[in-house]
Parts: C-alpha cells; sequence; structure tokens
C-alpha cells in the first residue's frame, strides 16, 4: 500500500481490546489451520499523531523530503528470529532457530522458528496471529506500538510484507515512490505496481 500523506485524514478512535478478545478462536474442526497465521500491520493518524501497530514482518515507512533528497523513517521493527529480544523468547519456550535445511544437510536462506526436531512450523518471523503451533514455542500475537509526531516533511507512507521487503531496501522504495509523488501521481496504481513488478523480478 501506498498513500499519500498530504490528503485530509478522518480522525479515528480505535479500541485495541483486551488480551482476551486476542486469542484465536477456531469453530471449524474441518479446517486444518494449525499451520495458519497472518502477520499484521497497521497505522492510524489521529490529530498529529501518527500510530503504528506491527505483528511479525510485515513493515511500513515514512517517505521523507529532505533537500530535494528522499529519505525514510521506519514505522515499524521486523519481528525476526534475528532480533535478539524476539529470539530469547524463543528459546525460553523451547523452540529452535535455524534455516532451512537442502537435501544435502546444509542451511538455507534465513533463520526460522521450529518445534526442536520437526519439520514445523518453519515460520520466518516471531510474531503473528493465528499460527497455532508457533504460538507453542514461543510465537506470539502481542503487537508492538510506536508513537510518532506527524511531520510536513513526511510525504507518504509505504507498507508491505516481507514480500516486498526482501528484494527492495527502504531507500529504494521511497526513491521510486518519490518519483511517483513529484509526477504528482500517487492517487493510481502504478506506483504499487512498479515496486510489485520489481520485487517479483528479483
Amino acid at each position: 500500500m501506498v498513500a499519500n500523506l498530504n490528503k485530509t485524514i478522518d480522525e479515528t478512535i480505535v479500541d485495541f481490546g483486551d488480551d482476551e478478545k486476542d486469542k484465536l478462536k477456531i469453530s471449524n474442526n474441518d479446517i486444518d489451520s494449525s499451520l495458519s497465521g497472518s502477520t499484521c500491520m497497521s497505522v492510524l493518524f489521529y490529530q498529529n499523531l501518527i500510530i503504528s501497530v506491527n505483528l511479525g514482518d510485515s513493515r511500513g515507512i515514512l517517505g521523507k523530503a529532505i533537500d530535494n533528497k528522499w529519505s525514510y523513517e521506519l514505522l515499524s521493527r521486523d519481528h525476526k528470529p534475528s532480533e535478539i529480544d524476539e529470539a530469547l523468547r524463543i528459546k525460553y519456550k523451547n523452540g529452535d532457530i535455524h534455516p532451512c535445511l537442502n537435501e544435502k544437510g546444509n542451511f538455507l536462506g534465513p533463520n526460522r522458528v521450529w518445534v526442536k526436531g520437526q519439520g514445523i512450523p518453519g515460520l520466518a518471523m516471531t510474531r503473528s496471529f493465528g499460527d497455532i503451533i508457533g504460538s507453542s514455542i514461543g510465537v506470539i500475537s502481542e503487537p508492538e506500538i510506536k508513537f510518532f509526531n506527524y511531520e510536513k516533511n513526511y510525504k507518504f507512507m509505504i507498507i508491505g510484507s516481507d514480500g516486498l521487503w526482501e528484494y527492495i531496501s527502504c531507500q529504494e522504495a521511497v526513491d521510486i515512490v518519490g518519483n511517483f509523488y513529484q509526477e504528482n501521481d500517487l492517487d493510481t496504481d502504478r506506483a504499487v505496481v512498479n515496486l510489485f513488478q520489481l520485487a517479483k523480478n528479483r
């Protein structure tokens, strides 16, 4: 998602609820959802406050224009096994952290979260909602909430999953979207399609 921050934003108040409301309830026993789940990245604008709510390895960034150059500010932190505090929680819950193993027994790719001695769930993130097996080894559904003061040099926001950020750096993304912003073209899908195609090609 790419959003133009110069547009009027309706004020909204959200109730994050209590811990019990966060519990996943599964009522359809015909569907095996033990290896299901999702990340979530949300941003709330309230007056001059930006509230970022993140769960997992989706990411949000703010595109900033300073002296005719584009830079960015991270709205979130990726919840990955490479983060020390996240890894400690997984280890405390008796989970295992290592990359996938290929057919020759060599590690391949990024670190993932596993049930010890089993080939599941292999999550590349340490927080999500709905990952039932992952929750048994420290994968939690508690979001990380950050607060930012709105600044005039914030021009747009990009929110994407790891399918974007694994292939395109934050700086490259703001440079690409910044070109569309300068052409006054963030109200079409062209910026999103451009990012998608580049990530897909890579």
